[in-house]
């Protein structure tokens, strides 16, 4: 089988390689579509040149490429269903392939997971022509010491700033006396309390309509000021649902007094859905854009750093 590394500028033009806006040599998300049209979004990854070496079955290889890096600690999503990939062992500076092994990703796995053992890469194809993309671990140790007292935050990760500005406003804490939980998946009511703290946390103003929230509950005051602001509605209040991409750039611009602006062009993004204004009005004022060039991935989840960069872009 012929195996080619994808170069990154042939992903981002060819396959919808999703690249924010970073300091040089960082980390930061990534979103890519592999063969079956797929999305795989790396919560922590950065691109560098490098060469490999492939023992491939007895044929040794280099091939110069620019490769996924991931940062240790951080997740990969697949967006849907099962995706499979490439295994290699490290030895020394070469990788060789698993051999009659082929491994699987469903939904969310952590770097933990993936680089288990001695496997040091995997590869999975993209595009209809089934081209190699290489990912590897990266060194934790190079990474800067953290200036934030969060040691899972290093100083140029790429919601270091926003974590910082996030603390000092008193619009979220740590996980823990040293720890922020950067790639923890964000729920409905710590969104909302994060905005309600930003917004000065005001009292309530109504009793409680949720006839399935504890008044003493911690999230309690923002989930009433969301209810009394439009952000939410019902009877029921589903606090530990996830919070996706759509709902919060809708929170945000319903915030923002639902300003109308042109439609953006997702093809994941219908003209007549709900958070359609939403969408494109956060991506005209910078504080998201697309996973990819083409589609925006409403119903993704997102983590703590996402969260905090978000409110750190229409706030700050």
């Amino acid at each position: 089988m012929k195996r080619i590394v994808a170069l990154f500028s042939a992903v981002v033009l060819c396959m919808g390689l999703a690249v924010p806006a970073m300091a040089a040599g960082g980390y930061g998300p990534y979103s890519v579509k592999d063969s079956a049209g797929k999305d795989w979004s790396f919560t922590s990854a950065k691109v560098e040149e490098r060469t490999i070496t492939l023992d491939w079955f007895g044929e040794t290889m280099e091939e110069k490429a620019s490769v996924i890096v991931v940062e240790p600690g951080s997740s990969i999503t697949y967006s849907e269903g099962y995706g499979t990939y490439m295994e290699y062992i490290k030895n020394g500076d070469r990788y060789a392939p698993v051999e009659a092994t082929v491994g699987e990703i469903s939904e969310t796995v952590t770097t933990n997971e993936l680089f288990r053992d001695n496997i040091g890469m995997i590869s999975f194809s993209t595009g209809t022509n089934f081209t190699e993309v290489y990912v590897v671990l990266g060194d934790g140790s190079s990474q800067p010491q953290p200036d934030n007292g969060f040691s899972d935050v290093a100083a140029n990760a790429w919601y270091a700033e926003p974590v910082k500005w996030a603390v000092e406003k008193g619009i979220t804490s740590g996980t823990s006396a040293n720890t922020f939980s950067p790639d923890m998946t964000c729920t409905t009511a710590q969104i909302l309390t994060f905005l309600w703290r930003a917004n000065g946390s005001p009292a309530p103003t109504i009793n409680n309509p949720f006839t399935n929230m504890a008044n003493d509950a911690y999230y309690a005051s923002a989930a009433v000021w969301a209810y009394e602001k439009g952000l939410v509605s019902g009877s029921s209040f589903e606090g530990d649902t996830p919070c996706t991409r759509s709902a919060t750039v809708t929170y945000l611009w319903k915030l923002a007094e639902k300003p109308v602006v042109a439609a953006a062009d997702f093809t994941d993004v219908a003209a007549d859905a709900e958070y359609a204004q939403a969408v494109a009005w956060a991506v005209q004022q910078g504080i998201t854009a697309g996973t990819s060039a083409k589609t925006f991935s409403p119903d993704m989840t997102c983590t703590r750093g996402q969260i905090v960069t978000f409110l750190y872009r229409d706030m700050a």
